[in-house]
């Protein structure tokens, strides 16, 4: 969502599974061109979230949208 666009697959409770996670990262190992555009990616996600803190920001950020409560 941050990126705009998908840049790894989110495997989320039941989707996270030995099997599932093993084949989302196989073509790391063998794929330099790929880990290195992936690593790039994730490196302009961090650069987006910017400073940690990121959800508490976003939070304040939405509720000042809705006219939210101090």
């Amino acid at each position: 969502m941050v990126a705009g666009r998908k840049v790894v697959s989110e495997l989320v409770q039941g989707d996270a599974t030995a099997a599932s996670m093993a084949r989302e990262v196989a073509p790391f190992l063998t794929d330099p061109a790929l880990r290195e555009s992936k690593s790039h990616d994730l490196l302009d996600v961090r650069r987006r979230l910017g400073d940690p803190g990121a959800s508490g920001r976003v939070a304040r950020m939405a509720l000042d949208m809705i006219g939210g409560v101090e």
